[in-house]
Parts: structure tokens; C-alpha cells; sequence
């Protein structure tokens, strides 16, 4: 029994060394990040990000950056127009063509104080781990890359 425990645990050991951990949340500068991750509509995968302006000042401009699981030199862009700046703001990037599990990924919010978005107030990264348990890989519409 003892022998059997052991067993586990050592398994359980090296599955946590192997899993990227969870990062924190981006809670410097004028934007915080409250939460990220990622939703799944009818088999789409999308990232989801919620945001809180914490100094910002109206107006204010913004586009977002994903990472692209596909092709990390394609980010997908979502431009978000101007901002209602609020305790709680949340952004769905575009459906993601590809992931693959057990990966961090990054995410850019870039901010301006311009229309033209020429007038840069921040840039804001988080890290996005995307880790679903292999059930939910077998509906999604994604590519599964290994």
C-alpha cells in the first residue's frame, strides 16, 4: 500500500513539473488585469481577458494583441475603439484557429490617448495559461497542435 502511494505521488510530482504554472495577474500601471483564460462557445475558443482602469483618464483608445497558437509572428488583433472605463471591461479576442494545451500564452493591450492611436499611454502584458482537461479537447473547433 505504502508502495502504491508513493507511486501516485511521484506521478502526481512530475505532472506538476511538467505544467507551466498559473501566472498573476498584470496589476502594474494604470489598467489592472483581474482575470484571464479562456472561453469555449459551440466548440469556439476564444481568450478572455477582464480589465479594471485604475488611473486612466477619458478618452482612451485601445486595440488588443493574442498570441496566435498557429503562428506566433500573426498575433490576432482585435481593435476595441474607445474605452468605457470601468471596474470591470472584458475582451474576447478573436476565435483562436489552433491551441495547444499545457502553454502559456501573451496578450497586449495597447493604450492611447488618441483616435489615430499615435499617442501611446500604456502597454499592458499578461500571460495566459490554457489548460483544459483532455474531455474538453475532443469538441472544440480549434486544431489541437502537439
Amino acid at each position: 500500500m505504502l508502495k502504491k502511494l508513493a507511486v501516485v505521488f511521484f506521478a502526481f510530482t512530475l505532472i506538476a513539473c511538467t505544467t507551466p504554472r498559473l501566472p498573476n495577474p498584470n496589476t502594474a500601471g494604470p489598467i489592472h488585469t483581474l482575470g484571464s483564460g479562456f472561453f469555449i462557445n459551440s466548440g469556439i475558443v476564444k481568450y478572455a481577458m477582464t480589465y479594471k482602469s485604475v488611473s486612466l483618464s477619458d478618452p482612451v483608445y485601445a486595440y488588443a494583441e493574442f498570441e496566435n497558437p498557429s503562428d506566433a509572428s500573426k498575433p490576432l488583433v482585435k481593435d476595441l475603439g474607445k474605452l468605457v472605463l470601468s471596474d470591470r471591461m472584458m475582451v474576447l479576442s478573436p476565435e483562436l484557429p489552433a491551441i495547444k494545451n499545457h502553454t502559456l500564452y501573451e496578450v497586449n493591450l495597447y493604450l492611447y490617448s488618441d483616435e489615430e492611436m499615435k499617442n501611446m499611454i500604456h502597454k499592458h502584458t499578461d500571460k495566459v495559461l490554457l489548460q483544459f482537461p483532455e474531455i474538453f479537447l475532443l469538441d472544440l473547433k480549434a486544431e489541437i497542435i502537439q
